[in-house]
């Protein structure tokens, strides 16, 4: 076998250190050669060259450092702080990635049973669904719909809410705070007004055991001016007020609101001085005047024709009187958006499918509606107005109103200049509203209005009104 003869013998390649391998060269050198910087104190600032780049802290020595790998250190760095991930979770992609999922403290999974307390342990968590409440009540004696800080404030939300936490549609960990369980309601009714139908979502235990009928059920911890019609699961994304398209609303009034103004009145001799007085009706003539009114000039208080509605929302600003709360109520909200998306939805699902969502309809309920109406609201609207006399002392006092701001109450159908409302003018004699007329219900033991406090309070304002030049008052008195 012919081997090559050996050549002449290499000299040895030149090493030069690396700017990274400066810390591997240091390392190899004797201890009496070994860098100043290790004989240095911790706390003493070592000196770097700052032409040479320092080797990246953690990195092995002699190995250059690229963006990439940084970034990589970087992130290890972080996981390795944060200590919550398993290290599978960073394998490749479509990998199954074992990770641990945190979650939120004094919370537990569906079921499972509470570490104890003082010696007794919690029940199972129940499962929470978000709902729609579909509920009617009878104003009177509450503080409004919105429930309250106060506990003492007695509310609409409130009564419902203290029901829910008995029957165990809420938990006992839910129950200090109404946030929690994302409670709100479609329409926000004031004190003493009346609701046949109005929803309220939130997320309730729907289904808990033992109460095989949870209407029925929360109907009983309820007063009779509160009723709660069906519970129905919604969408996730369900919100009573934001969901909900239009509220409708009705309202009442005795039938004598529409007689006109007495002949005299303050309202009546300033619509005579104007030149805009009406026709007189027969309620204020003799028995035997053979002349009738028809039935749609009856609905029309002063034969102000109908055209002028339309000339009010215009950019003329007028002086429109409220009318008294007492007949105010709230029909139902309409969801006819979020109706029509889950009917599409429901096509595909039968009744009994667990992602079947029902419509929002208050017309399956009509019967206990108008049955709860009757018993509840209308009789209770008659019973304020027969013992307070809301609407009557609200009409006389229109009717002694002798100013300007209602000057456009004329059969002739027109604004005129002296009944517009402008900006930083002065009004002589402008209307006062009197507030007993925005309640809707009176404290137990409070007399009526007789006639002698209506007179005495339309006697206040025709001084406050009525002009102070004595030729014009006594040309308006006739």
């Amino acid at each position: 076998m012919d081997v090559d003869p050996p050549g002449p013998p290499e000299s040895p390649p030149e090493v030069v250190p690396s700017s990274t391998g400066l810390k591997r060269l240091q390392e190899d050198a004797p201890e009496d050669a070994a860098s100043t910087s290790k004989c240095q104190k911790p706390d003493e600032p070592q000196e770097v060259d700052e032409g040479k780049p320092k080797a990246e802290e953690g990195g092995e020595a002699g190995e250059a450092s690229t963006p990439g790998e940084k970034g990589k250190r970087k992130e290890r760095e972080k996981e390795r702080k944060s200590g919550g991930r398993n290290k599978r979770q960073r394998g490749k992609k479509g990998e199954e990635k074992d990770f641990v999922r945190n979650r939120r403290r004094g919370t537990r999974p569906e079921g499972e049973e509470a570490p104890a307390e003082n010696g007794e342990s919690k029940a199972p968590r129940l499962p929470k669904r978000q709902c729609a409440l579909l509920i009617g009540f009878c104003g009177d004696g509450f503080n409004g719909m919105q429930i309250q800080p106060d506990p003492k404030t007695r509310t609409i939300e409130g009564v419902l809410f203290d029901a829910l936490i008995k029957v165990g549609a809420v938990s006992k960990d839910n129950s200090d705070n109404p946030t929690k369980v994302k409670l709100g309601r479609a329409a926000r009714t004031d004190a003493g007004v009346h609701a046949a139908g109005n929803v309220v979502s939130m997320k309730l235990i729907n289904i808990i055991p033992g109460v095989p009928d949870l209407v029925s059920r929360i109907n009983k911890e309820l007063p009779p001016e509160i009723r709660l019609w069906s519970i129905l699961r919604v969408q996730n994304s369900f919100n009573a007020r934001t969901t909900c398209d239009s509220r409708k609303y009705t309202y009442f009034f005795p039938s004598y609101l529409m007689i006109p103004p007495k002949p005299g009145s303050g309202l009546s001799n300033t619509l005579k001085a104007q030149g805009t007085e009406c026709p007189a009706h027969p309620f204020w003539e003799d028995v035997n005047n053979e002349q009738q009114a028809t039935a749609q000039d009856d609905l029309q208080r002063k034969r102000t024709p109908p055209h002028l509605l339309e000339e009010m929302y215009g950019p003329r600003q007028i002086f429109i009187p409220k009318m008294p709360a007492l007949g105010l109520l709230l029909e139902y909200p309409i969801f006819e958006s979020y109706s029509k998306r889950v009917a599409g939805v429901n096509e595909k699902l039968q009744t009994d499918d667990p992602e079947y969502r029902p419509i929002i309809d208050f017309e399956v309920h009509r019967a206990q509606l108008d049955e709860f109406k009757q018993n509840y609201i209308y009789s209770k609207m008659r019973s304020i107005e027969d013992q307070f006399g809301i609407f009557d002392g609200w009409v006389r006092s229109i009717d002694a109103y002798a100013g300007h701001d209602l000057e456009y109450l004329n059969p002739k159908g027109v604004i005129p200049a002296s009944a517009v409302i402008k900006r930083g003018e002065y009004r002589n004699n402008p209307f006062r509203e009197k507030k007993r007329f925005d309640a809707t219900s009176f404290p137990a033991g409070t007399s009526g209005v007789n006639a002698l406090t209506i007179e005495e309070e339309e006697s206040s304002e025709d001084e406050e009104t009525l002009p102070l030049d004595k030729e014009e008052l006594a040309d308006l008195e006739g």
